[in-house]
Protein backbone atom coordinates (compact mmCIF):
# COMPACT_ATOMS: atom_id res chain seq x y z
CA UNK A 1 0.00 0.00 0.00
CA UNK A 2 1.60 3.24 -1.22
CA UNK A 3 1.76 6.22 1.31
CA UNK A 4 -0.80 8.63 -0.34
CA UNK A 5 -2.94 5.34 0.07
CA UNK A 6 -2.41 5.02 3.64
CA UNK A 7 -2.79 8.98 4.11
CA UNK A 8 -6.50 8.82 2.51
CA UNK A 9 -7.10 5.99 4.31
CA UNK A 10 -6.41 7.69 7.84
CA UNK A 11 -7.61 10.64 6.60
CA UNK A 12 -11.72 9.00 5.81
CA UNK A 13 -11.31 6.77 8.43
CA UNK A 14 -10.44 9.17 11.27
CA UNK A 15 -12.95 12.13 10.34
CA UNK A 16 -15.54 9.01 10.00
CA UNK A 17 -15.14 8.35 12.99
CA UNK A 18 -14.67 11.78 14.60
CA UNK A 19 -18.42 12.63 12.63
CA UNK A 20 -19.99 9.73 14.56
CA UNK A 21 -18.35 10.80 18.02
CA UNK A 22 -19.69 14.20 17.31
CA UNK A 23 -23.23 13.28 16.19
CA UNK A 24 -23.47 10.91 19.40
CA UNK A 25 -21.92 14.11 21.89
CA UNK A 26 -24.67 16.32 20.18
CA UNK A 27 -27.63 13.56 20.22
CA UNK A 28 -26.27 12.73 23.86
CA UNK A 29 -26.82 16.23 24.50
CA UNK A 30 -29.96 17.19 23.12
CA UNK A 31 -31.26 14.28 24.66
CA UNK A 32 -30.01 15.75 27.81
CA UNK A 33 -31.65 18.52 27.25
CA UNK A 34 -35.04 16.64 26.34
CA UNK A 35 -34.74 14.98 29.69
CA UNK A 36 -34.33 18.18 31.70
CA UNK A 37 -37.34 20.05 29.83
CA UNK A 38 -39.64 17.36 30.23
CA UNK A 39 -38.53 16.68 33.76
CA UNK A 40 -39.24 20.19 34.24
CA UNK A 41 -42.63 20.53 32.88
CA UNK A 42 -43.64 17.58 34.32
CA UNK A 43 -42.33 18.79 38.21
CA UNK A 44 -43.85 22.06 37.78
CA UNK A 45 -47.34 20.72 36.57
CA UNK A 46 -47.22 18.52 39.68
CA UNK A 47 -46.50 21.27 41.96
CA UNK A 48 -49.12 23.38 40.90
CA UNK A 49 -51.57 20.61 41.38
CA UNK A 50 -50.15 20.55 44.79
CA UNK A 51 -50.23 24.44 45.45
CA UNK A 52 -53.84 24.47 43.92
CA UNK A 53 -54.61 21.65 46.31
CA UNK A 54 -53.16 23.54 49.50
CA UNK A 55 -55.25 26.84 48.96
CA UNK A 56 -58.24 24.67 48.38
CA UNK A 57 -57.65 23.19 51.95
CA UNK A 58 -57.56 26.26 53.42
CA UNK A 59 -60.39 28.23 51.15
CA UNK A 60 -58.68 30.53 49.57
CA UNK A 61 -56.89 31.33 46.08
CA UNK A 62 -53.51 31.19 44.15
CA UNK A 63 -52.21 34.16 43.17
CA UNK A 64 -52.66 35.43 39.19
CA UNK A 65 -48.98 34.96 38.11
CA UNK A 66 -45.71 33.46 39.12
CA UNK A 67 -46.81 30.40 41.05
CA UNK A 68 -44.33 27.69 40.59
CA UNK A 69 -40.37 29.24 39.83
CA UNK A 70 -37.66 26.86 38.58
CA UNK A 71 -34.55 28.19 40.37
CA UNK A 72 -31.83 26.20 39.42
CA UNK A 73 -32.19 22.89 37.33
CA UNK A 74 -33.65 20.97 40.18
CA UNK A 75 -35.05 23.62 42.69
CA UNK A 76 -38.11 24.88 42.70
CA UNK A 77 -40.23 27.54 44.67
CA UNK A 78 -43.94 27.26 45.00
CA UNK A 79 -46.01 30.31 45.64
CA UNK A 80 -49.09 29.82 47.54
CA UNK A 81 -49.76 33.17 49.35
CA UNK A 82 -51.03 31.78 52.44
CA UNK A 83 -50.22 29.58 55.57
CA UNK A 84 -48.64 26.11 54.88
CA UNK A 85 -48.98 23.10 56.50
CA UNK A 86 -45.91 21.33 56.54
CA UNK A 87 -48.07 17.55 56.60
CA UNK A 88 -50.42 18.45 53.94
CA UNK A 89 -47.24 19.47 51.69
CA UNK A 90 -45.57 16.43 51.88
CA UNK A 91 -48.84 14.25 51.64
CA UNK A 92 -49.57 16.19 48.56
CA UNK A 93 -46.39 16.45 47.02
CA UNK A 94 -46.34 12.62 47.51
CA UNK A 95 -49.17 11.69 46.03
CA UNK A 96 -48.78 14.05 42.92
CA UNK A 97 -44.94 12.94 41.70
CA UNK A 98 -46.10 9.48 42.39
CA UNK A 99 -49.13 10.14 39.85
CA UNK A 100 -46.94 11.39 37.12
CA UNK A 101 -43.95 9.03 37.83
CA UNK A 102 -41.44 11.13 39.23
CA UNK A 103 -39.40 8.72 40.87
CA UNK A 104 -36.41 10.79 42.57
CA UNK A 105 -35.81 11.79 46.12
CA UNK A 106 -36.62 14.83 46.79
CA UNK A 107 -36.57 17.54 49.86
CA UNK A 108 -38.84 20.43 50.51
CA UNK A 109 -38.97 23.24 53.04
CA UNK A 110 -41.18 25.73 54.26
CA UNK A 111 -40.30 29.22 54.33
CA UNK A 112 -40.92 30.80 57.49
CA UNK A 113 -41.03 35.44 57.40
CA UNK A 114 -40.34 35.69 61.09
CA UNK A 115 -36.65 34.32 60.82
CA UNK A 116 -36.53 35.05 56.73
CA UNK A 117 -35.52 31.17 56.57
CA UNK A 118 -36.96 27.73 54.75
CA UNK A 119 -37.31 26.18 57.69
CA UNK A 120 -38.76 22.61 58.49
CA UNK A 121 -38.20 20.03 55.79
CA UNK A 122 -37.99 16.09 55.40
CA UNK A 123 -35.66 14.33 53.25
CA UNK A 124 -38.56 12.08 51.39
CA UNK A 125 -36.70 8.97 49.28
CA UNK A 126 -38.51 7.59 45.76
CA UNK A 127 -40.81 4.74 45.86
CA UNK A 128 -40.89 4.51 49.71
CA UNK A 129 -44.34 4.89 51.87
CA UNK A 130 -42.56 5.45 54.92
CA UNK A 131 -43.24 9.29 56.51
CA UNK A 132 -40.17 10.38 58.57
CA UNK A 133 -40.30 13.76 59.38
CA UNK A 134 -37.09 15.41 61.40
CA UNK A 135 -36.92 18.90 62.44
CA UNK A 136 -34.07 21.08 61.39
CA UNK A 137 -33.31 24.14 59.69
CA UNK A 138 -33.54 23.49 56.01
CA UNK A 139 -30.33 24.88 53.67
CA UNK A 140 -32.62 25.42 51.01
CA UNK A 141 -32.10 28.79 49.63
CA UNK A 142 -34.93 31.57 49.95
CA UNK A 143 -36.89 33.87 46.96
CA UNK A 144 -37.49 37.77 47.90
CA UNK A 145 -40.92 39.11 46.87
CA UNK A 146 -42.78 35.82 48.20
CA UNK A 147 -44.10 35.57 51.95
CA UNK A 148 -45.95 32.32 51.34
CA UNK A 149 -43.87 29.73 49.75
CA UNK A 150 -42.56 26.34 49.75
CA UNK A 151 -39.20 24.97 48.08
CA UNK A 152 -38.50 21.13 46.31
CA UNK A 153 -35.19 20.08 45.87
CA UNK A 154 -34.25 16.77 44.21
CA UNK A 155 -30.63 16.61 44.98
CA UNK A 156 -29.80 13.19 42.95
CA UNK A 157 -31.35 14.61 39.72
CA UNK A 158 -27.74 14.88 38.04
CA UNK A 159 -26.87 11.40 39.32
CA UNK A 160 -30.32 10.12 37.98
CA UNK A 161 -30.10 12.02 34.29
CA UNK A 162 -26.93 10.38 33.97
CA UNK A 163 -27.76 7.01 34.74
CA UNK A 164 -30.82 7.31 32.10
CA UNK A 165 -28.00 8.09 29.25
CA UNK A 166 -25.48 5.85 30.42
CA UNK A 167 -25.90 3.86 27.37
CA UNK A 168 -25.19 7.06 25.40
CA UNK A 169 -21.85 7.80 27.26
CA UNK A 170 -20.67 4.07 27.00
CA UNK A 171 -21.18 4.33 23.44
CA UNK A 172 -19.76 7.62 23.01
CA UNK A 173 -16.96 6.44 24.69
CA UNK A 174 -16.03 3.14 23.24
CA UNK A 175 -16.23 4.94 19.87
CA UNK A 176 -13.50 7.57 21.77
CA UNK A 177 -11.75 4.08 22.22
CA UNK A 178 -12.28 3.11 18.59
CA UNK A 179 -10.36 5.87 17.47
CA UNK A 180 -7.72 6.33 19.39
CA UNK A 181 -7.14 2.03 18.11
CA UNK A 182 -7.74 3.05 14.47
CA UNK A 183 -5.33 6.32 14.84
CA UNK A 184 -2.79 4.29 16.54
CA UNK A 185 -3.18 1.16 14.09
CA UNK A 186 -2.83 3.73 10.91
CA UNK A 187 0.56 5.01 12.76
CA UNK A 188 1.54 1.28 13.22
CA UNK A 189 0.67 0.02 9.35
CA UNK A 190 2.59 2.91 8.31
CA UNK A 191 5.70 2.75 10.20
CA UNK A 192 5.79 -0.81 9.01
CA UNK A 193 5.35 0.05 5.44
CA UNK A 194 8.53 2.19 5.93
CA UNK A 195 10.29 -0.12 7.45
CA UNK A 196 9.42 -2.57 4.83
CA UNK A 197 10.24 -0.07 2.02
CA UNK A 198 13.93 0.59 3.59
CA UNK A 199 14.28 -3.15 3.28
CA UNK A 200 13.74 -3.71 0.06
CA UNK A 201 15.73 -0.81 -1.17
CA UNK A 202 18.55 -2.41 0.92
CA UNK A 203 17.57 -5.84 -0.56
CA UNK A 204 18.03 -4.04 -4.14
CA UNK A 205 21.19 -2.16 -3.70
CA UNK A 206 23.08 -4.99 -1.65
CA UNK A 207 22.00 -7.51 -4.94
CA UNK A 208 23.09 -5.21 -7.39
CA UNK A 209 26.71 -4.76 -5.62
CA UNK A 210 26.40 -8.14 -5.47
CA UNK A 211 26.53 -8.42 -9.39
CA UNK A 212 29.85 -6.56 -10.27
CA UNK A 213 32.08 -8.95 -8.06
CA UNK A 214 30.43 -11.78 -9.42
CA UNK A 215 31.10 -10.54 -12.62
CA UNK A 216 34.92 -10.31 -12.15
CA UNK A 217 34.70 -13.96 -10.19
CA UNK A 218 33.65 -15.26 -13.41
CA UNK A 219 36.11 -13.07 -15.59
CA UNK A 220 38.93 -14.20 -14.08
CA UNK A 221 37.76 -18.02 -13.76
CA UNK A 222 37.24 -17.78 -17.33
CA UNK A 223 40.61 -16.76 -17.91
CA UNK A 224 42.27 -18.98 -15.54
CA UNK A 225 40.22 -21.93 -17.51
CA UNK A 226 41.49 -20.77 -20.80
CA UNK A 227 44.67 -20.77 -20.04
CA UNK A 228 46.01 -23.54 -21.64
CA UNK A 229 48.88 -24.32 -19.51
CA UNK A 230 46.61 -24.19 -16.45
CA UNK A 231 43.57 -26.53 -18.17
CA UNK A 232 45.62 -29.38 -18.84
CA UNK A 233 45.53 -29.80 -14.67
CA UNK A 234 42.70 -31.44 -13.59
CA UNK A 235 42.63 -29.81 -10.54
CA UNK A 236 42.55 -26.20 -11.68
CA UNK A 237 40.08 -27.78 -14.42
CA UNK A 238 37.99 -29.26 -11.51
CA UNK A 239 38.30 -26.52 -9.11
CA UNK A 240 37.45 -23.53 -11.90
CA UNK A 241 34.37 -25.73 -12.74
CA UNK A 242 32.99 -25.63 -9.02
CA UNK A 243 33.68 -21.97 -9.21
CA UNK A 244 31.70 -21.62 -12.38
CA UNK A 245 28.71 -23.52 -11.34
CA UNK A 246 28.59 -22.25 -7.97
CA UNK A 247 28.98 -18.40 -8.99
CA UNK A 248 26.09 -18.67 -11.85
CA UNK A 249 23.86 -20.01 -9.31
CA UNK A 250 24.33 -16.94 -6.89
CA UNK A 251 24.00 -14.99 -9.89
CA UNK A 252 20.36 -16.92 -10.44
CA UNK A 253 19.72 -16.23 -6.96
CA UNK A 254 20.59 -12.56 -7.08
CA UNK A 255 18.41 -12.01 -10.32
CA UNK A 256 15.25 -14.31 -8.48
CA UNK A 257 15.18 -11.61 -5.56
CA UNK A 258 15.76 -8.56 -8.24
CA UNK A 259 12.99 -10.10 -9.56
CA UNK A 260 10.75 -10.51 -6.84
CA UNK A 261 11.52 -7.05 -5.83
CA UNK A 262 10.11 -6.19 -9.09
CA UNK A 263 6.78 -8.48 -8.23
CA UNK A 264 6.42 -6.52 -5.25
CA UNK A 265 5.97 -3.43 -7.06
CA UNK A 266 4.20 -4.78 -10.16
CA UNK A 267 7.29 -3.39 -12.06
CA UNK A 268 8.07 -6.71 -13.69
CA UNK A 269 8.18 -6.35 -17.33
CA UNK A 270 6.74 -9.28 -19.94
CA UNK A 271 7.10 -10.05 -23.38
CA UNK A 272 3.82 -11.73 -24.02
CA UNK A 273 4.24 -13.99 -26.94
CA UNK A 274 3.33 -16.95 -28.81
CA UNK A 275 5.11 -19.70 -26.71
CA UNK A 276 5.32 -23.50 -27.94
CA UNK A 277 5.19 -24.93 -24.50
CA UNK A 278 6.97 -28.22 -25.57
CA UNK A 279 9.76 -26.35 -26.95
CA UNK A 280 10.29 -24.58 -23.69
CA UNK A 281 10.09 -28.05 -21.74
CA UNK A 282 12.50 -29.76 -24.11
CA UNK A 283 15.01 -26.71 -23.81
CA UNK A 284 14.98 -27.59 -19.76
CA UNK A 285 14.95 -31.44 -20.07
CA UNK A 286 18.60 -32.04 -20.41
CA UNK A 287 19.35 -30.10 -17.11
CA UNK A 288 17.07 -31.84 -15.36
CA UNK A 289 17.66 -35.34 -16.30
CA UNK A 290 21.37 -34.25 -15.17
CA UNK A 291 20.59 -33.37 -12.02
CA UNK A 292 18.01 -36.43 -11.25
CA UNK A 293 20.19 -39.17 -13.07
CA UNK A 294 23.02 -37.97 -10.43
CA UNK A 295 20.45 -39.10 -7.73
CA UNK A 296 19.36 -42.31 -9.61
CA UNK A 297 15.94 -41.03 -10.32
CA UNK A 298 13.67 -40.61 -13.36
CA UNK A 299 12.15 -37.46 -15.56
CA UNK A 300 9.42 -38.21 -17.73
CA UNK A 301 7.82 -36.15 -19.90
CA UNK A 302 4.22 -37.42 -21.39
CA UNK A 303 2.46 -35.98 -23.73
CA UNK A 304 0.73 -36.61 -27.08
CA UNK A 305 1.01 -33.15 -28.74
CA UNK A 306 4.34 -32.00 -30.23
CA UNK A 307 3.01 -28.66 -30.02
CA UNK A 308 1.43 -26.67 -27.74
CA UNK A 309 0.80 -23.20 -28.45
CA UNK A 310 -0.07 -20.34 -25.21
CA UNK A 311 0.38 -16.95 -25.01
CA UNK A 312 3.14 -16.30 -22.11
CA UNK A 313 7.03 -14.75 -21.36
CA UNK A 314 9.26 -17.36 -22.48
CA UNK A 315 11.20 -16.49 -19.92
CA UNK A 316 8.94 -16.48 -17.02
CA UNK A 317 7.78 -19.89 -18.16
CA UNK A 318 11.01 -21.42 -18.25
CA UNK A 319 11.51 -20.06 -15.06
CA UNK A 320 7.98 -20.97 -13.62
CA UNK A 321 9.19 -25.07 -14.33
CA UNK A 322 12.53 -24.68 -13.68
CA UNK A 323 11.50 -23.56 -10.10
CA UNK A 324 8.59 -26.38 -10.00
CA UNK A 325 11.10 -28.71 -11.04
CA UNK A 326 13.72 -28.03 -8.98
CA UNK A 327 11.08 -28.28 -5.67
CA UNK A 328 9.97 -31.46 -6.94
CA UNK A 329 13.55 -32.62 -6.73
CA UNK A 330 14.78 -31.27 -3.34
CA UNK A 331 11.89 -32.21 -1.32
CA UNK A 332 12.10 -35.94 -2.44
CA UNK A 333 13.84 -38.20 -0.08
CA UNK A 334 14.26 -41.06 -2.22
CA UNK A 335 14.83 -41.51 -5.40
CA UNK A 336 13.03 -38.86 -7.62
CA UNK A 337 10.76 -39.82 -10.17
CA UNK A 338 9.24 -36.85 -11.64
CA UNK A 339 6.73 -36.63 -14.37
CA UNK A 340 5.65 -33.37 -16.62
CA UNK A 341 2.32 -33.95 -18.04
CA UNK A 342 1.27 -31.69 -20.95
CA UNK A 343 -2.38 -31.86 -22.74
CA UNK A 344 -5.10 -30.15 -24.03
CA UNK A 345 -8.70 -29.75 -22.80
CA UNK A 346 -10.98 -28.03 -24.93
CA UNK A 347 -9.57 -24.70 -25.14
CA UNK A 348 -7.06 -24.96 -21.91
CA UNK A 349 -3.74 -26.22 -21.71
CA UNK A 350 -3.59 -28.54 -18.39
CA UNK A 351 0.38 -28.78 -17.45
CA UNK A 352 0.72 -30.73 -14.32
CA UNK A 353 4.34 -31.89 -12.77
CA UNK A 354 3.83 -34.75 -10.13
CA UNK A 355 6.48 -36.21 -7.94
CA UNK A 356 7.06 -38.90 -5.12
CA UNK A 357 8.28 -36.38 -2.81
CA UNK A 358 7.35 -35.87 1.12
CA UNK A 359 4.15 -33.83 0.12
CA UNK A 360 2.65 -31.15 2.51
CA UNK A 361 -0.50 -31.22 4.87
CA UNK A 362 -3.42 -28.64 4.25
CA UNK A 363 -1.71 -25.80 6.29
CA UNK A 364 1.31 -26.10 4.42
CA UNK A 365 -0.78 -26.14 1.17
CA UNK A 366 -2.32 -22.67 1.83
CA UNK A 367 0.91 -20.94 2.99
CA UNK A 368 3.46 -22.54 0.71
CA UNK A 369 3.09 -19.83 -1.88
CA UNK A 370 3.78 -16.80 0.77
CA UNK A 371 7.00 -15.06 0.30
CA UNK A 372 9.34 -16.30 2.35
CA UNK A 373 7.28 -19.28 3.55
CA UNK A 374 9.59 -22.76 3.52
CA UNK A 375 7.77 -25.98 4.59
CA UNK A 376 8.61 -27.96 7.54
CA UNK A 377 10.34 -31.29 5.83
CA UNK A 378 10.28 -33.96 9.06
CA UNK A 379 14.37 -35.78 8.44
CA UNK A 380 14.80 -33.54 5.42
CA UNK A 381 17.41 -31.06 6.62
CA UNK A 382 19.36 -30.65 3.81
CA UNK A 383 17.01 -28.35 1.09
CA UNK A 384 18.46 -24.92 0.53
CA UNK A 385 16.67 -22.03 -0.62
CA UNK A 386 15.03 -18.79 0.14
CA UNK A 387 11.50 -19.78 0.16
CA UNK A 388 11.03 -17.66 -2.68
CA UNK A 389 10.71 -19.85 -5.46
CA UNK A 390 6.57 -20.62 -4.98
CA UNK A 391 5.92 -17.00 -4.71
CA UNK A 392 7.47 -16.25 -8.04
CA UNK A 393 5.00 -18.81 -9.68
CA UNK A 394 1.99 -17.57 -8.01
CA UNK A 395 2.55 -13.95 -8.92
CA UNK A 396 3.45 -14.92 -12.23
CA UNK A 397 0.71 -17.17 -13.24
CA UNK A 398 -1.64 -14.58 -11.75
CA UNK A 399 -0.14 -11.63 -13.78
CA UNK A 400 -0.81 -14.27 -16.96
CA UNK A 401 -4.28 -15.15 -15.68
CA UNK A 402 -3.28 -18.58 -15.29
CA UNK A 403 -4.98 -21.19 -12.81
CA UNK A 404 -2.79 -22.54 -10.16
CA UNK A 405 -3.89 -25.64 -8.32
CA UNK A 406 -1.84 -27.83 -5.94
CA UNK A 407 -2.80 -31.45 -4.66
CA UNK A 408 -1.17 -32.95 -1.99
CA UNK A 409 -1.04 -35.49 1.14
CA UNK A 410 1.77 -36.35 3.50
CA UNK A 411 3.90 -38.98 1.99
CA UNK A 412 2.34 -39.58 -1.13
CA UNK A 413 4.18 -36.94 -3.30
CA UNK A 414 2.88 -33.66 -4.63
CA UNK A 415 1.18 -32.15 -8.14
CA UNK A 416 0.82 -28.53 -9.14
CA UNK A 417 -1.59 -28.23 -12.35
CA UNK A 418 -1.15 -24.81 -14.39
CA UNK A 419 -4.18 -24.16 -16.20
CA UNK A 420 -3.40 -22.20 -18.99
CA UNK A 421 -5.63 -20.81 -22.12
CA UNK A 422 -4.95 -22.10 -25.34
CA UNK A 423 -4.87 -19.86 -28.28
Amino acid sequence: MTRSKVRLLTVIGTLTISAIIIIQGYWALQMWNYKEKEFSQTVKVSLYRVAKQLVELNGSVLPNSNIVNQMSSNYFVVNVNDKIQADNVEYFLRKEFQKVLINEDFEYGIYDCSNDQVVYGNYVKANSDLVTHHNYKSYLPTHEGFTYYFGVLFPNRSTSLIANLKYVFILSILLLIALVVFVYSIFVIVRQNELSELQKDFINNMTHEFKTPLSSILLANNAIAGNPRLAEDKSISRLTGIITQQSKRLASHVEKILDLAKLDKNKYLMTVEKVDLIQVVESLRPAIELRIKSLDGKFTVDTDEKEIWIMADKIHLANILDNLLDNAIKYTIDKPEITLFASIVKNKVNLMIKDNGVGMDSMTQKKVFEKFYRSHTGNLHDVKGFGLGLFYVKNICNALSWKLKIESRPGSGTTIIITIPRI
